[in-house]
């Protein structure tokens, strides 16, 4: 059950997060010129990144040490299997 401080926090990450990838897809379209596609995955990959680690260290704060790779990896992989299932429907 989530905490008193978490719901804010979390709410807080996914603000920050929509900033930054809204930035970096910007950026990498306008300034750097890449392909919409390769834009948007740079954007995807580099705001999971963010969002995962924010939300591991500030918002969640694991009790127990937790294994941080085993779980991101994870954590990408159920976001990539997202947006595939997503393109392919």
């Amino acid at each position: 059950m989530a905490t008193s401080y978490q719901i804010p926090r979390f709410l807080v990450v996914g603000g920050v997060n929509f900033f930054f990838t809204f930035a970096v897809f910007t950026i990498s379209l306008k300034l750097l010129e890449l392909p919409y596609a390769v834009a948007l995955l740079a954007a995807w990959f580099l705001g999971n990144i963010l969002t995962y680690v924010l939300n591991f260290l500030w918002v969640f704060k694991p009790e127990v040490r937790l294994t941080f790779r085993a779980r991101f990896a994870k954590y990408l992989t159920a976001g990539a299997a997202s947006i595939l299932l997503n393109l392919a429907g």
